[in-house]
């Protein structure tokens, strides 16, 4: 099938929508919301054919890091179909959610031929679990068949649009003959989610405690599969991660992410005092000239996760459209020599190489995360899909600390001028929530098994030595 010949999405006209069924807190239908001709263009596309997988490659790529491949995934096929922008308007008045899609994207289409395993949903090019509402049209009725979210039971009507929240465990139930579906996708962005597996029950229960700890050190709360960083948004720190969880919570939580590559007996490394508070200060005040200037500019940046973005673009934000509670800017080998020095800049090069190996350094970048005490930021515990290596370059803040867990429990690092630490994609972290002012960090990282940063060097000891001897 050639994908240029994939039918286009028409205008929503004529179609018949109606007031959704709120069939449970976490999930909505809307009857009708495609018309009999739409569901006929999206029914069309071929899901099965030997072109089927290279339009999907086309469209959407190939599966990010701790994302299930296809040949994992039984009883279901997938193509894609173009999606007009008017959907999102069409999808903007239905529910009221705002997307951030505003050129022509495409959207899978799902033939699912048995029942599916439960799970919960993740974006398809980072691994991240989907934190927006996930959200897919029925192309054909089946009444031996449902979809099944948490306890919740939907019948399968061709034109029902069903909006859900992609981490309550889910699946579709098939008796006999097949689901055909417009998606799954994140609805306010229009991008493709697959699905991992949900966390075990013992470890959404959590450890029993009558009484537990004070807020102000954690919730105890089960986490949920993060790959690589993914920072939320808090309006009280104590919301932020478990800080002191002992050896046995340590090593529940460790277990939740052993799917996604966890290991108890993994390692870090970590420096105080590996460059110099001139050095940090430089990193600073470039970072905050250059904050200003992608500010007064008025040019939306770009957002989303830095190891997909970083490749294209000089600067970005991880929440869209707020540069003030995360911004990062690229960094070449030429800007770290000039700002910090030959010196301060190979001893940056020989912590990385002797923490990591000898790889590839093929992301490098300037960060700064939140900004007062109304909007705070922390990382839930996660695993990276990267190696990576963080300096921390100021301290005027409370909090924003590292927590590493291992089988002894939660290693903490303090945030300190000049402090490093570095690991692997197997162990399990993540960051207090920075009180009182942002947080500024210089990050190196080694991407794995990805073919767009394969040759791609932003520093190494050679290029410094160019440019400077």
């Amino acid at each position: 099938m050639n994908f240029s010949a994939i039918i286009a999405l028409c205008l929503l006209v004529g179609a018949a929508i109606v007031a959704p069924t709120a069939s449970a807190a976490s999930i909505d239908t809307y009857p009708n919301f495609f018309s009999s001709d739409q569901i006929k263009h999206f029914a069309s596309v071929d899901v099965d054919g030997e072109g089927a997988e290279e339009v999907f490659n086309k469209a959407f790529g190939v599966a990010g890091p701790g994302v299930p491949g296809r040949g994992e995934t039984v009883n279901r096929s997938v193509g894609a179909a173009a999606l007009d922008p008017a959907i999102s308007r069409q999808l903007l008045d239905v529910t009221g959610t705002q997307m951030t899609a505003e050129e022509l994207r495409s959207i899978p289409i799902t033939k699912i031929t048995g029942t599916t395993r439960k799970h919960v949903d993740c974006h398809y090019h980072s691994g991240e679990l989907a934190v927006d509402k996930v959200a897919f049209v029925f192309l054909e009725s089946n009444p031996e068949a449902k979809f099944v979210h948490g306890s919740t039971e939907i019948p399968v009507e061709a034109g029902k649009l069903v909006v859900f929240d992609g981490n309550v465990p889910h699946n579709t139930r098939v008796a006999r003959g097949t689901v055909a579906l417009a998606g799954p996708v994140d609805l306010r962005r229009l991008s493709v989610v697959w699905n991992i597996s949900p966390p075990t029950s013992k470890s959404v229960k959590g450890p029993k405690s009558p009484k537990s700890p004070k807020k102000s050190k954690g919730t105890t709360v089960a986490p949920t599969a993060c790959i690589g960083f993914c920072p939320r948004l808090l309006t009280d720190a104590s919301e932020g991660i478990e800080e002191n969880p002992s050896p046995e919570r340590s090593l529940e939580i460790i277990k939740s992410f052993e799917h996604v590559g966890a290991k108890p007996d993994a390692v870090f490394s970590k420096q105080h005092h590996l460059i110099n508070k001139e050095s940090c200060d430089a990193l600073i005040q470039h970072l905050d000239k250059q904050f200003e200037s992608d500010r007064n500019s008025g040019r939306r940046l770009p957002a989303g996760k830095s190891e997909f973005l970083e490749g294209n673009e000089v600067s970005w934000t991880f929440f869209e459209g707020d540069l003030n509670t995360s911004y990062m800017k690229k960094l070449y080998a030429k800007d770290l020599v000039e700002l910090i020095g030959r010196d301060e800049t190979l001893k940056i090069l020989d912590f990385f190489y002797d923490s990591l190996g000898d790889v590839n350094i093929d992301c490098m970048y300037l960060a700064r995360h939140g900004y007062h005490d109304e909007v705070q930021v922390d990382t839930p515990y996660h695993v990276d899909a990267y190696s990576t290596m963080e300096i921390t370059l100021n301290d005027n803040y409370q909090g924003g600390d590292v927590i590493h867990l291992t089988s002894e429990g939660a290693q903490k690092t303090e945030a300190r001028p000049g402090t490093a630490t570095a690991h692997m994609n197997d162990i399990i972290h993540g960051i207090t929530p920075n009180v009182g002012s942002a947080k500024y960090i210089l990050v190196l990282k080694h991407h794995i098994d990805r073919l767009d940063k394969e040759g791609v060097i932003r520093i190494s000891r050679e290029m410094v030595d160019k440019l400077t001897l």
